[in-house]
């Protein structure tokens, strides 16, 4: 069984950024499969971030990297790979799209914004909620260099190369293709770029012969992934959109017209009818997927019916998939789908992966370090990947603990009147819960916390998934033994009955790594809260119009004297007499002329911020209102200077 596919457009106003519309979903039905609890891998650092609002980003460096030796396993070499994973990437959405300060750059201003683009996400209440990783302005070739960035994140995670998704063949997405093949190649040889004509964009309008001389320009570069026998692999997203014939001839094409032989691999979003159809011109065969467990688990082995016809098959991996602009969401149910998902790629047998997606946050199923979930969901997905890969599981390195869980309820009012999101594709029923889940060399006492809930519980060793209510508060998890503490997570998002925005994906933090954070990392604190002017903490209130407070941070609530770069916080502002904004900035710096949160007269509105620390140790609050306010800030974490 199918279902019904929407299209959409992912990108902005950002010239011929445009990527035209992309069906992107499909429905499996079939047998059930027991769920892996095999654990997870921390490839990186955790960062707090924004979803409703402008957020006055850190600008930290986009090359901080921290790969193996850093989570609960050790990603393995690349010579021991016997199995291949490729991570889907999707152009639009790189690091930076204007080589701006992350707290004036295009996604802040305009993607994460709900008047971003002169109100075009209005109805959406903004076209993103989640953003890469912010990084600093770059000098040179910025576009080059941050994808060498991303390249070098996805090696740390133990992935063996992007599948690019082929939007046009010309203008700015053909351009990123070719940086991305010339990055991929100068970070590693063996990291490998596999080619993927999307049929649902402005590629799928080009004749065989258009498509077959553009391939066989990315095919000159040593990045372009082919197969041992030297065919170049293209693999069509949507392959379904062109028949059979119309791909022979494409074959053939490449095969006369350039000396190219292809290993032709479609993924498709109608998967079931095409897999016969398709079979007898492939090397392999690949599907889109779904983004529920329930109806991973249930799916068809579309491995055994693609050995069966004498091919490959490259099973889809996923997060969740939660799309504002489009106004649907999965419930991908924490970490269920993607535990579901590695469960039926390793158990049924698949030949290769693909990660769905490693950037696409139009869709919110981004694996690549963002704001909303750092590094957790790589580290995650690392273990199952390097169990996949290698053949075996691995053993746990680093004890860890990891939490996920949303911002609110899914069927939270926001105050931002924005239109729904709805539940899409059946499936997993939506559900409000936070998970718990370890990786331990041995059994271990864990104390969740979620709102005003305190429930402990004894952990296995292995890996060990745990479920609670979510309730409004903070969410955390502390795993002890003997009377010594493994590790904590606490998650800088609070939980919230009156959201600003609908917000369906789910957040991701992990326990630090031992020992002391490097240079330009992310720690994770409290909350403890610094400032509350109704109470005088740390100033009175209220606060004047076109007034500020400044705000001693280093040194304060566990933020360390000195080496800090940034500070994340929530900021609330709550009582204020009009309507206006509010600015957070570095004390004795110039202030922006961008806020970090709008509020109506009477309103109560909080946002997480990232903001610079002044070279005085504070940060200022700016109330660009003309009546008064109070102002609340909790601190939530800290940056390491670089």
């Amino acid at each position: 069984m199918t279902a019904t596919h929407l299209h959409r457009k992912a990108g902005g106003d950002r010239g011929n950024e445009q990527p035209g519309s992309r069906r992107r979903w499909s429905r499996a039905g079939g047998r059930i499969t027991t769920l892996l609890l095999i654990p997870a891998v921390s490839a990186g650092l955790l960062l707090a971030g924004t979803v409703a609002t402008p957020a006055n980003a850190a600008t930290t460096p986009a090359a901080a990297v921290v790969g193996a030796a850093s989570g609960p396993v050790d990603v393995p070499a690349v010579s021991t790979h016997k199995k291949l994973v490729f991570a889907h990437y999707f152009t639009p959405y790189p690091i930076s799209l204007d080589n701006k300060p992350a707290s004036s750059d295009y996604y802040t201003i305009n993607y994460l914004n709900p008047a971003g683009e002169n109100g075009k996400f209005a109805t959406s209440g903004g076209l993103l909620r989640d953003r890469p990783l912010p990084s600093t302005p770059v000098i040179g070739d910025w576009k080059l260099e941050n994808q060498k960035t991303e390249v070098r994140q996805a090696i740390a995670a133990g992935i063996d190369g992007f599948s690019i998704d082929i939007l046009g063949l010309t203008g700015g997405n053909w351009d990123s293709i070719l940086s991305m093949m010339d990055a991929a190649h100068a970070v590693s040889p063996s990291f490998k770029v596999m080619l993927m004509p999307d049929m649902t964009s402005a590629t799928g309008g080009y004749d065989q012969a258009t498509l077959a001389g553009k391939m066989a320009i990315l095919a000159a570069y040593p990045a372009a992934y082919r197969i041992s026998t030297g065919a170049l692999v293209i693999a069509p997203f949507k392959g379904e959109a062109q028949t059979p014939a119309w791909w022979t001839t494409f074959i053939t094409t490449m095969s006369s017209s350039y000396g190219i032989k292809v290993a032709f691999l479609p993924v498709f979003l109608a998967t079931g009818p095409n897999i016969p159809k398709y079979a007898s011109i492939s090397y392999g065969l690949s599907s889109w997927g779904v983004r529920n467990p329930q109806n991973i688990l249930a799916g068809p082995d579309y491995t055994a019916q693609a050995h069966k016809l004498g091919t490959k098959w490259m099973a889809p991996i996923a997060i969740q998939d939660s799309r504002p602009n489009q106004f649907v969401y999965a419930e991908s149910a924490n970490t269920e789908t993607l535990r579901a998902s590695w469960t039926r790629a390793i158990n049924d047998g698949a030949d290769f992966t693909q990660l769905i997606t490693w950037n696409d946050y139009s869709e919110m199923t981004s694996f690549a370090p963002s704001v909303n979930h750092g590094h957790a969901y790589l580290d995650i997905n690392a273990y199952y990947q390097t169990a996949f890969q290698t053949g075996s599981t691995p053993a746990i390195a680093r004890e860890t603990v990891f939490l996920t869980h949303r911002t609110q309820a899914y069927d939270a009012t926001p105050t931002y009147q924005n239109k729904q999101m709805l539940w899409w594709n059946g499936g997993t029923t939506p559900r409000n819960t936070a998970e718990v889940l370890t990786f331990l060399k041995s059994p271990a006492t864990v104390t969740a916390t979620v709102g005003s809930t305190v429930q402990t519980y004894t952990a296995p060793a292995g890996v060990s998934a745990k479920l609670f209510p979510l309730t409004a508060g903070t969410v955390k998890a502390t795993a002890v033994r003997g009377g010594a503490t493994i590790g904590t997570a606490t998650s800088p998002f609070t939980v919230t009955k009156t959201p600003y925005v609908q917000d369906e994906e789910y957040f991701a933090v992990s326990s630090p790594p031992p020992g002391p954070l490097p240079a330009g990392s992310f720690g994770v604190l409290g909350p403890v809260r610094l400032l509350d002017t109704r109470t005088a903490l740390g100033a009175a209130g209220p606060v004047a119009a076109g007034g500020s407070v400044a705000l001693p941070v280093t040194g304060h609530g566990g933020v360390p004297a000195s080496g800090v770069s940034a500070v994340v916080l929530t900021v609330t502002v709550t009582q204020p007499g009009r309507a206006g904004y509010l600015t957070a900035y570095p004390d004795g710096g110039a202030r922006p002329t961008v806020s970090n949160l709008n509020f109506t007269a009477g309103q109560t509105v909080p946002n997480l911020v990232i903001v610079p620390v002044g070279a005085d140790g504070k940060i200022r609050l700016y109330n660009g209102s003309p009546g008064t306010v109070q102002l609340i800030a909790d601190i939530a974490g800290y940056y390491r200077a670089s």
